[in-house]
C-alpha cells in the first residue's frame, strides 16, 4: 500500500453530524495510544455546537478504521473506528443530542438573527420549535480523515506526529509505543481496585506511569534481585524491551501476576482513600514493601503500624539528640535517613531503605525496642 493510500477523506454522506451520531456506538474514544485530554466545560461545548450550527470551520477529526470486539461494562461491543483525534468534539455532540446541556442563552443564527430565539433550549425542544436549527446541526459536514486498517506502529507514529505541536510527556510517549507491556499496564491502570478506589484521582497517564513503575520493580527483582531505580530511562527501556520482544509476553504475564498479587495486598490493607497513600512516593514504597515481604502485609494491623511509624519519624527528629539514649539516637538516625530519602522518589537505594524501615517496623509490631534490633544489621 502506498503512503497516500493509507489515508481516506470521508465524503459528505459519511462526515455529517447525524452520521457520526449513528456511528457513536461503534467508536472507541479511548484507544490505548490516546493522550489525556482535559474535560471541556459546558460553555466550551456550547460554543462548539454554536460553531457547527452557524457553519464555522472546526478542526479535522481523525479516525482509524478497525474491526474488533471489546468488553465494556460486561458486554461485548463491536468497534469499527478508533478516534485518533476528535474525542471531545464527538462527545460534545453526543451529549447535546442527549439533552445533557442546552444551547447557550446568547445563541443566535448569525445570518438570520431576528428569526430564531432559541437560546437556552435543549435539543428535544429545538426539534419541535426550531427544526431549521436542528437541520443545520445534523447536516454539518466535518473534515474527517480515515486511516484504513493501519497497523499499530503506523498509527502510533501518526499520533505522535499529529501532536507534534504539543509535546507528549514521557508516559504518553510510552503509551504510543505498540507493545504487549503497554496493553497490560493499561489494563491494571484502568481496572485494579487499589489503583482506582484507594488512590486520589489523578490523570490517566499518571496512573499508567505508576503501574509501569510497579512492573519495572517486579522485573528488576526478578532479574537483579534488587531495585536499581525507576527513573524515566529505565521505564522507557522496559517498553522498548517489550516492543523488541526482549521482554517476552510470557515474562510480562508472570510480572503482571506478581504486580496484581501485591496490589491485592495493598487493597486489603487500605481499602479506601487514606492520607498514607496520598503521596505517590509512599505508594511506591509500600508496593516494594509488600512485594518483598508479602507475609508481613497480611497482618490486619499493618495500616496502624505504618501510621505509628509516620508519627515516629516526624516527631523524633524534633527531639534533642544530645539527651537521647543510645537506642533513641539510633532510631533518630534511622528516621533521619528515611526522611532524607523521601525526596528521592525514583532512586533504588532510597526506595530500598524506606521499604526496609517499613517492613522492620511492621515485623516489630510497632515496638521501638524490636524495631531497633531488627534495623541494627542494616546500619553497619
Amino acid at each position: 500500500m502506498s503512503g497516500m493510500a493509507r489515508f481516506e477523506k470521508a465524503d459528505s454522506s459519511t462526515s455529517q453530524v447525524e452520521y457520526i451520531h449513528a456511528l457513536y456506538p461503534y467508536l472507541n474514544l479511548d484507544p490505548i495510544y490516546q493522550r489525556e485530554s482535559g474535560v471541556w466545560s459546558k460553555e466550551r461545548k456550547q460554543l462548539f455546537i454554536d460553531s457547527l450550527i452557524n457553519g464555522f470551520d472546526v478542526p479535522k477529526i481523525y479516525l482509524n478504521k478497525v474491526e474488533y470486539s471489546e468488553e465494556i461494562d460486561g458486554e461485548e461491543k463491536l468497534i469499527r473506528y478508533e478516534v485518533i483525534d476528535g474525542k471531545q468534539r464527538i462527545e460534545s455532540i453526543e451529549e447535546f443530542l442527549n439533552d445533557n446541556y442546552p444551547l447557550s442563552d446568547t445563541f443566535h443564527l448569525l445570518d438570520d438573527e431576528d428569526s430564531v430565539d432559541s437560546g437556552g433550549l435543549y435539543y428535544s425542544e429545538l426539534v419541535s420549535k426550531y427544526p431549521q436549527v436542528i437541520y443545520r446541526l445534523l447536516h454539518y459536514s466535518f473534515d474527517i480523515v480515515v486511516l484504513d486498517h493501519q497497523q499499530e506502529d503506523f498509527v502510533d507514529e501518526f499520533f505522535i506526529r499529529l501532536n507534534g505541536g504539543e509535546p507528549l510527556n514521557a508516559q504518553e510517549k510510552r503509551n504510543a509505543c505498540s507493545c504487549y507491556l503497554r496493553t497490560r499496564v493499561k489494563k491494571i491502570s484502568g481496572k485494579d481496585k487499589f489503583v482506582n478506589k484507594c488512590l486520589i484521582p489523578r490523570s490517566r497517564y499518571k496512573n499508567d506511569e505508576l503501574v509501569a513503575k510497579f512492573f519495572s520493580i517486579a522485573d528488576q527483582f526478578g532479574e537483579l534481585g534488587k531495585i536499581s531505580d525507576i527513573k524515566k530511562n529505565r521505564l522507557d527501556r522496559l517498553y522498548e524491551r517489550s516492543k523488541n520482544n526482549e521482554l517476552t509476553s510470557q515474562s510480562i504475564v508472570l510480572i503482571e501476576s506478581r504486580v496484581k498479587k501485591t496490589l491485592a495486598l495493598l487493597y486489603k490493607v487500605f481499602g479506601t482513600p487514606d492520607p498514607l497513600i496520598r503521596s505517590v512516593g509512599n505508594v511506591v514504597v509500600y508496593f516494594i514493601s509488600a512485594f518483598t515481604c508479602p507475609e508481613l502485609w497480611v497482618n490486619t494491623s499493618v495500616k496502624e503500624y505504618i501510621r505509628s511509624f509516620e508519627k515516629l519519624r516526624k516527631d523524633i527528629v524534633n527531639n534533642d539528640f544530645e539527651i537521647m539514649t543510645v537506642r533513641e539516637q539510633t532510631i533518630f538516625m534511622i528516621c533521619d535517613e528515611y526522611n532524607s530519602y523521601v525526596q528521592s522518589a525514583n532512586d533504588g537505594s532510597a526506595l530500598s531503605w524506606r521499604s526496609c524501615c517499613i517492613n522492620c517496623f511492621i515485623k516489630a509490631k510497632g515496638d521501638f525496642d524490636d524495631f531497633y534490633l531488627l534495623m541494627a544489621p542494616y546500619l553497619y
